[in-house]
């Protein structure tokens, strides 16, 4: 409730209680039914408050969004720039970390997705490196998109500025979910 928040579902979330949520903001009312049914509800307040968070509005059209995407492989960043594409989103690339930080410091992304491991500078100093800086994207959301996926890599990320980490091979979904995520009014 402190961040405007009035209701939450917890993961893993069951079919039934997506359903009674769909309902719920379809209907604009409380279903008729036990709240203690829906374990992944923590509160209720009414019914229009909820569907309201459902719905929060994007900051930009899809189309308007301003996408880097750094990563040395060329591979990679044909796969991405694919699944972006479908949304139309307007794309940059950088080859290496050294790439990323000029770019960024000429123009500002709504979003950018930073691998990790990269020759010249490599996307943990980029991200220090944009955060430090005085450029467009010192508050612009940071995704690591890395191989790294053992334990720590994570929380190594996030403890080096990133605002999120995505473990390849990423899928379509992963993406548009994450970045929706960091690109919804708050």
């Amino acid at each position: 409730r402190e961040v405007g928040f009035t209701t939450v579902l917890v993961k893993p979330v069951s079919k039934p209680d997506i359903e009674a949520f769909v309902a719920l903001c379809e209907a604009q009312q409380v279903p008729k039914v036990e709240k203690q049914s829906f374990k992944s509800f923590r509160s209720w307040s009414s019914a229009s408050q909820v569907c309201a968070a459902a719905s929060l509005p994007k900051t930009t059209e899809y189309s308007a969004m301003k996408i880097l995407t750094v990563d040395d492989h060329e591979a990679n960043l044909l796969l991405l720039s694919s699944m972006l594409k479908k949304r139309k989103y307007q794309t940059e690339w950088a080859r290496d970390g050294l790439e990323a930080v000029e770019s960024a410091s000429k123009q500002k992304f709504d979003i950018i997705l930073m691998d990790c491991n990269m020759p010249n500078m490599d996307g943990w100093c980029a991200t220090e490196a944009i955060r430090a800086g005085d450029g467009p994207n010192k508050a612009t959301p940071v995704i690591a998109v890395t191989a790294n996926a053992m334990v720590g890599d994570r929380e190594n990320c996030l403890a080096r500025g990133m605002d999120d980490y995505m473990a390849k091979p990423v899928t379509k979904e992963t993406l548009y979910s994450m970045i929706d995520l960091y690109t919804t009014d708050k």
